[in-house]
């Protein structure tokens, strides 16, 4: 799953207030709060934080939960799907 092979729900995308990143899917997790699944958007993500040049080579992807957030009295938990790049040399 990557931002190339899943539909972005642009409209959802704005309820986390996420810089950078996209939503794919909401799910209900059925205790009582959503689960939401993101992917970085940015395309400076791949981008290496010393030299800035770009990866042309994906390592792996990781799926992190950075925090739970709230929206609408309800908890709602983020599972982010990050795609870790090879840095140039």
């Amino acid at each position: 799953m990557s931002t190339h092979d899943t539909e972005i729900n642009s409209d959802a995308t704005r309820l986390p207030g996420l810089e950078g990143v996209s939503v794919i899917k909401v799910k209900d997790d059925g205790a009582g709060g959503p689960t939401v699944y993101v992917v970085t958007s940015e395309e400076s993500a791949r981008a290496c934080p010393s030299c800035g040049v770009f990866a042309t080579r994906l390592k792996d992807y990781r799926t992190t939960a950075p925090r739970h957030m709230s929206c609408g009295g309800r908890p709602v938990s983020i599972r982010w799907r990050k795609a870790r790049w090879h840095a140039p040399k």
